[in-house]
């Protein structure tokens, strides 16, 4: 069964525009572990901080870990200006965590605009 989820995050807190717009699936397979499928987006600009956003979540869900699933990117629309790295790993998290109806707490913007990802 696939599921699907869309983030966007569109703010300006303490004078730092965020802006980063994902809409991600996630499928079981039969084996393999876990598989990051692009899909039509071949921008390779961003590829690295979603990367990195997958292995954050799947670090703080461990038993997701050893799972068999595909992630597969089905969008990804972002800003020169307003988006960043950290602000692409923050929105994949998210999205993830929707999925997977789960949170990981600390993880949020505080009120002077840092990303805040506990350990």
């Amino acid at each position: 069964m696939t599921k699907k989820s869309k983030f966007a995050l569109k703010k300006l807190i303490n004078s730092y525009g965020f802006y980063v717009d994902i809409e991600i699936s996630v499928e079981e397979r039969e084996e393999g572990g876990i598989l990051i499928d692009f899909g039509a987006y071949s921008s390779t600009e961003w590829k690295e901080s979603i990367n990195f956003g997958i292995d954050y979540f799947l670090a703080h869900h461990f038993i997701l870990s050893e799972k068999n699933i595909k992630v597969k990117i089905l969008d990804l629309k972002t800003m020169v200006v307003d988006t960043k790295k950290i602000v692409v790993v923050y929105a994949t998290v998210m999205c993830l965590c929707d999925i997977f109806k789960t949170k990981i707490h600390g993880l949020e913007i505080d009120n002077l605009g840092r990303i805040c990802f506990p350990k």
